[in-house]
């Protein structure tokens, strides 16, 4: 059931981007996939200090988990579970900017999330170590209500711009399987993020603007979870991008300066991966 919880949390968590995981360890194998496609931004708020600020998210996951143990007559048994998720999340809070470089974004996170779990056995088990009710089909309904906190820091240097930022998340998640008690649960989740982004114009322009290349570190830890439930506790993520500037704003609302692309590898806490994809900010 702690596993269920940890995978939404996984999938569901506004502070991740796409990515693909990869976790081997002896007699186990977990695969995980996470894609998104949505947004998030500020918007003015007029004749106030602070700005709001908004998302919207749809996000699909994947795990794949293949156990092998031994039953207590010590004979050999494979288990596997599927796992897929398919999330819609919304966002909203403010941004206070502290100074020209640094501001306080402190948001509110709602998801509700559809998943879906097929275990089956492969050897002879025994219902005391592993109850039946494991190797079944399963349809479970998830809600997440996520507390944000983030601290950025933007700060120019010549040409060349560096950010940081650093996040925590609270998130609670209540589970509704009426045939599977397991999957009938609820849990808390704490994730902690840092991020630092390297980025600087090149030579190259289209229609006048610039494309900015850049270099980006995440690391991604995931307080208090069990590394037994999904095979690891903390990632990190290297990657490069190329962004063109834009500044526009769209009905004079909210700003879209870059769009681009990013490419990235993960390592970590006895996980591999890699990430792509195209950004808007």
């Amino acid at each position: 059931s702690q596993a269920a919880i940890d995978f939404v949390n996984l999938a569901a968590n506004p502070g991740l981007t796409g990515a693909v995981f990869e976790v081997d360890w002896p007699n186990r194998d977990v695969k995980l996939f996470r894609s998104s496609l949505g947004f998030g931004a500020e918007f003015t708020i007029r004749d106030h200090l602070f700005d709001g600020y908004w998302g919207l998210a749809l996000v699909q996951g994947k795990l794949e988990d293949t156990l092998e143990f031994n039953n207590t007559l010590d004979e050999p048994i494979t288990f596997f579970i599927d796992r897929e998720i398919l999330s819609l999340q919304g966002s909203f809070g403010f941004s206070f900017p502290i100074n020209k470089s640094l501001k306080y974004r402190p948001y509110l996170s709602l998801s509700v999330a559809k998943f879906d779990t097929h275990s089956t056995v492969i050897g002879r088990i025994d219902e005391d170590q592993l109850p039946g009710v494991f190797f079944a089909q399963s349809e479970t309904e998830a809600m997440t209500t996520t507390l944000v906190q983030e601290v950025l820091y933007d700060y120019r240097m010549d040409s060349a711009r560096i950010e940081l930022s650093g996040t925590y998340m609270l998130a609670y998640t209540d589970t509704f399987d009426a045939s599977n008690a397991v999957l009938d649960t609820f849990g808390w989740s704490h994730t902690g993020i840092f991020k630092a982004r390297w980025s600087a114009p090149t030579k190259l322009t289209t229609h006048g603007r610039h494309w900015w290349w850049n270099t980006y570190y995440n690391h991604v830890n995931f307080i208090g979870q069990e590394k037994l439930s999904l095979g690891f506790k903390y990632y990190n993520e290297v990657g490069v991008g190329l962004d063109y500037e834009m500044n526009i704003k769209p009905l004079d609302w909210f700003g879209l300066r870059y769009i681009g692309i990013k490419l990235g590898g993960i390592f970590g806490d006895d996980v591999v991966g890699g990430s792509a994809g195209l950004t808007f900010r």
